[in-house]
C-alpha cells in the first residue's frame, strides 16, 4: 500500500534575503532620432513621488527596441536601442560597438525596429554584472518571399567595474549565440525564478506554438527548454508579451488579434492552463482596431490590450476570462503634431501603466488606476507631456522587484534538509548539478525502504531505484540521461510488485547548470 509521498527540495547553498526596492526602471530614456548628432531628447524619472520628465543631450534615438537598467538607488547605467549601448554619460559604452549586428540594425539608421528586441538582466548575486539578451532581424528568403525574421539569441555581458566604472562589455563576451532558429520578432521577456534571485528568460519561436526558455543563476545560463502551448504565433510585425507582477501568468498578444495567456510555474519555469482569446477586430487591416501592445495591472488582475484605436481591460482572475472583456478606450482622435495612436504599453515604478504613440510625437497616454475595473480605471489621453518628441520606443522592462514564491517549494535559496513522514532523516543529492552520477544520501530506520522516482522535463519517468533503510547512500549513474532539467520524488513504503504508475513529479524546482551537465530537482 503506498503511504505519504514524501516532499524535499534541492536548492543553491546561497543564503536569501529579502528584496528591497530596486529602482532598476526608475530612469526612462525615450525619443525619437535618425542620425548620431547629439541633440536634446527626452527622459522620464521615477525616482520622486511624481513621475517627472527631463530632456539631456544625447545621440542615441529610439524606433521600437527600447531598455535601460539604473542601480538600485535610481541612478541610469546603461541603456540601449538594440543597435548599440550608451553608459550614464550617454557615450557609447566600451567595447559595445557592433554588439548586436544585423540587417533590421543596418537599415533603421542605427535603430533596432523589433519590439522588445532587447532585455537587460543583473547577474544574480553579483552587483557589477549585467546581461543584455538581444536579438536582431535578418534578411532572407523563405516561401518565394522576402523575410525579415530574428534568426538567433545571444547576450553580452557588461562590467560595470570597466571604463572607469562607466561600464563596459567584456572581452570575449559580446555577442554569444545560445539559440539559432527563427524566432519571432522580439518578445524577449523574464521573470524572477521562485527563489527570488534567479531569472526566466522567454522568446517565441516564430510561426509556431513554441517557447525557448533558458535560467540564469549567479553561475550562468542554463537551456534552451522547448515548450509548446496555445496557438501559433503568425503575425508578429509588431506584437508584445509581459509576465504579470506577481510572475503568476503571461500573456502574449500578436497583430492578427490572437491573445494567450498561461499560467506560469515560477519553480519549474512550465506553462499551464492556457486560455486563447481571438479580439474582435471588424475591420483588419485598417488602422483602428490592430493589437500591438499589452500590460498587466500591478495586482496582476486586469490585462490591458493596447489596439491602434482602442483599449480592452480583461479580468485574470475570472473563471471565463474572455467573458470579462471591456473596453476602456477609445482614442480621442488627437493629433500632436502626429495622429496619437495607441501602441506599446509598461508598467511604470509609479503603478501607472503608460502607453507610447504610433507616431513622433509630444505626448504618452496613461491608465491611471490599472487595478480598477471597467472605465473608471480612468485612460488619461495625450496628458503626459515630453519636453521632446517620442515615438514607439517606450521601454519594456521585466519586473526586477519580484521576491520569492512564499510558501512554494523554492521559496529559499538555502539547502533544505526536512525530516521524513515519521521524523526519522533527510534525503538529498549529490552533488547538484551532476555529470556522470550523483549519490542519494538519506537517513531512514533500518527496517524501512523508500522508492526514488527521477522524471524528465516532460514528466516521464526516467529512472527509480530503492532505497534501504540498512544503507545510507546509493550511487546513481546518469550516463544514459541526456543533458537537461529533471524531477524526483520519494514514496515509503512502497509495494513495487503491485504498484499503479506512480505518475507525475508534485513541483520542480529551478537549479543552474553548466554545459554537459544534469540537474537533479524535486
Amino acid at each position: 500500500m503506498m503511504k505519504k509521498v514524501t516532499s524535499f527540495t534541492v536548492c543553491l547553498l546561497v543564503v536569501f534575503q529579502s528584496v528591497v526596492c530596486q529602482k532598476r526602471n526608475n530612469i526612462w530614456p525615450v525619443g525619437v532620432g535618425l542620425t548620431f548628432q547629439a541633440y536634446p531628447r527626452p527622459f522620464i524619472s521615477f525616482n520622486t513621488a511624481t513621475a517627472d520628465t527631463f530632456s539631456l543631450a544625447r545621440q542615441m534615438g529610439f524606433f521600437i527596441t527600447n531598455t535601460s537598467i539604473s542601480d538600485t538607488a535610481g541612478n541610469l547605467l546603461f541603456y540601449t536601442n538594440g543597435n548599440y549601448i550608451a553608459n550614464a554619460n550617454h557615450d557609447t559604452l566600451q567595447n559595445s560597438e557592433n554588439y548586436n549586428p544585423g540587417y533590421a540594425s543596418i537599415i533603421n539608421s542605427n535603430q533596432l525596429n523589433i519590439v522588445q528586441g532587447a532585455l537587460i538582466l543583473p547577474m544574480p548575486g553579483n552587483d557589477s554584472l549585467y546581461y543584455v539578451f538581444h536579438v536582431s532581424g535578418e534578411q532572407f528568403t523563405a516561401y518565394n518571399q522576402l523575410q525579415q525574421q530574428p534568426l538567433q539569441l545571444s547576450y553580452s555581458i557588461v562590467n560595470m567595474k570597466l571604463d572607469s566604472m562607466r561600464g563596459g562589455i567584456i572581452a570575449g563576451q559580446k555577442n554569444i549565440a545560445i539559440l539559432n532558429d527563427t524566432l519571432t520578432n522580439g518578445m524577449i521577456t523574464a521573470c524572477k525564478h521562485g527563489n527570488g534571485r534567479d531569472w526566466w528568460i522567454l522568446v517565441p519561436r516564430f510561426y509556431s506554438n513554441k517557447y525557448y526558455k533558458f535560467l540564469l543563476s549567479d553561475t550562468g545560463l542554463l537551456g534552451p527548454f522547448m515548450q509548446s502551448i496555445g496557438n501559433m504565433i503568425t503575425y508578429d510585425a509588431l506584437c508584445q508579451s509581459a509576465f504579470s507582477p506577481t510572475g503568476d501568468k503571461y500573456a502574449q498578444v500578436s497583430y492578427d488579434n490572437t491573445l494567450n495567456i498561461f499560467k506560469f510555474d515560477r519553480c519549474t519555469g512550465w506553462f499551464y492552463d492556457n486560455t486563447f482569446i481571438q479580439i474582435p477586430n471588424p475591420t483588419f487591416g485598417l488602422p483602428d482596431n490592430e493589437a500591438f501592445g499589452l500590460a498587466f495591472s500591478p495586482s496582476g488582475q486586469y490585462l490591458y490590450i493596447v489596439l491602434y484605436t482602442k483599449i480592452v481591460q480583461y479580468d485574470t482572475w475570472a473563471s471565463n476570462i474572455a467573458s470579462t472583456q471591456t473596453y476602456v478606450a477609445d482614442w480621442d482622435t488627437a493629433y500632436n503634431p502626429f495622429a496619437t495612436y495607441f501602441l506599446l504599453a509598461q508598467l511604470a515604478p509609479d503603478g501607472k501603466i503608460y502607453i507610447g504613440t504610433y507616431g513622433s510625437c509630444y505626448t504618452l497616454h496613461y491608465i491611471d488606476q490599472p487595478d480598477v475595473g471597467g472605465v473608471a480605471c480612468n485612460v488619461v489621453q495625450n496628458s503626459f507631456p515630453l519636453p521632446a518628441s517620442t515615438n514607439t520606443g517606450i521601454p519594456t522592462f521585466p519586473n526586477y522587484e519580484l521576491g520569492a514564491w512564499v510558501g512554494s517549494p523554492c521559496d529559499t535559496l538555502t539547502l533544505l534538509t526536512p525530516s521524513l513522514s515519521k521524523g526519522e532523516g533527510a534525503i538529498r543529492l549529490a552533488p547538484n548539478p551532476a555529470n556522470n552520477s550523483f549519490y542519494i544520501k538519506y537517513d531512514i530506520p533500518t527496517n524501512e525502504n523508500l522508492l526514488f522516482v527521477l522524471y524528465d522535463s516532460y514528466g516521464k519517468e526516467v529512472l527509480r531505484k530503492n532505497l534501504y533503510g540498512t544503507f545510507k547512500n546509493l550511487l546513481v549513474h546518469t550516463e544514459q540521461l541526456n543533458n537537461g532539467i529533471y524531477f524526483w520524488r520519494a514514496v515509503e513504503d512502497y509495494n513495487l510488485k503491485t504498484h499503479p504508475s506512480i505518475g507525475k513529479p508534485l513541483v520542480g524546482v529551478g537549479v543552474y547548470s553548466a554545459s554537459g551537465k544534469i540537474v537533479i530537482l524535486h
